[in-house]
């Protein structure tokens, strides 16, 4: 049997060795192999480096219970295999082999084996030949009934609301969408006229402008001095209620202007930087819900 190479070997100690040995060869041979004691000598750390490895493994009782299983394993691996080689006489050296009767042969080797060659161009043929079927029957068309049915749908209609608010975009601008923020303006019950009492006042706490205008006291963000800047429009001509409009910068995520526009006006939002917005707006005049609520009784 050849001969295995474990972390005892390393330590020049039995399989059997308690702690106390472990201990005792760890520390002799480390004195020995010291690089203190071996300045610039490569082989002597090498040699230090594999005995703390042994050292480490052997004095924690689960790593060497780990080795000692591994060691096993190898060596009936290896008992199995000299085992094998004994009862074959064929190799794949291609050398010449005595048998037991005393007869010398020469050592099998597949590659002097016809039979193998056989089975590897049968191999080859077949799957070429599964290779060439897979793959017109890839080309071909499905078959009516493996294909599955096709539904129609119907083109979407185009929805517009009445009385909403219409951004008209100047060409620098990138507004990727506006968003109409819901009010419940169709429904007059409790809820409504709640909302809108409390739509009397600007979400700064004060009461809504006289005219549209920017709502103080938030800062005007994304500001430009330079020639030619961009401006948005947001046209409200068409509502017969006041909005409050946020213009939300979709890359710093955050609302950068806030907007009062009157009913039946516009208002120009001036000095952008060249950006893409969102444009969110709601209807605010609770005069006018409340109109709309009482004409409806």
């Amino acid at each position: 049997m050849d001969k295995l190479h474990t972390h005892y070997d390393n330590l020049k100690i039995s399989r059997q060795a308690p702690q106390e040995v472990i201990r005792a060869a760890y520390k002799a041979l480390s004195q020995k192999y010291h690089p203190d004691k071996n300045p610039g000598d490569e082989k002597a750390a090498r040699i230090m480096a594999i005995l703390n490895s042994a050292y480490g493994t052997l004095c924690d009782e689960q790593r060497r219970k780990e080795h000692d299983e591994w060691i096993a394993a190898e060596e009936w691996e290896i008992a199995w295999l000299e085992s094998t080689q004994q009862d074959d006489p064929r190799t794949e050296s291609g050398e010449l082999q005595t048998v037991a009767d005393g007869k010398t042969v020469a050592a099998y080797s597949r590659w002097r084996d016809p039979g193998w060659w056989l089975m590897m161009v049968f191999c080859l043929g077949f799957g070429w030949l599964a290779a060439i079927a897979t793959q017109a029957f890839l080309i071909q068309p499905a078959p009516t009934w493996f294909a599955m049915p096709s539904y129609a749908m119907p083109a979407p209609e185009p929805v517009t609301p009445a009385n909403v608010a219409v951004p008209k975009v100047d060409s620098k601008l990138a507004v990727v969408s506006h968003i109409r923020i819901q009010d419940m303006s169709d429904k007059c019950d409790g809820v409504l006229l709640l909302r809108a009492a409390q739509a009397a006042l600007a979400p700064n706490g004060q009461a809504w402008p006289l005219e549209s205008a920017y709502l103080p006291p938030y800062p005007l963000a994304n500001t430009s001095d330079t020639s030619g800047q961009s401006a948005l429009r947001v046209d409200n001509k068409l509502n017969n209620s006041a909005i409050y409009a946020q213009l939300f910068d979709l890359d710093k995520a955050e609302t950068v202007r806030h907007v009062f526009v009157k009913e039946h006006q516009e208002f120009v939002i001036e000095k952008l930087t060249p950006a893409r917005y969102e444009l969110r707006y709601q209807d605010v005049n609770p005069t006018s819900v409340q109109e709309r609520c009482n004409n409806a009784h």
